[in-house]
């Protein structure tokens, strides 16, 4: 066995905050990009070129 796991029960809050983390950091992500991709789509509307 590992050094770290002596029973199944002490990996759980390891695994909920690693799991809660990444639904964190992927929401954010999408949160992102979306406002990146509205953005975009204004300058594109406004201007009707592409302005990074």
């Amino acid at each position: 066995m590992p050094p770290g796991a002596s029973d199944g029960d002490s990996d759980w809050p390891a695994l909920v905050l690693v799991g809660a983390g990444s639904a964190v950091v992927v929401t954010g992500c999408v949160v992102i990009v979306r406002r990146r991709a509205a953005t975009v789509a204004r300058r594109r509307g406004a201007g009707g070129e592409f302005i990074r």
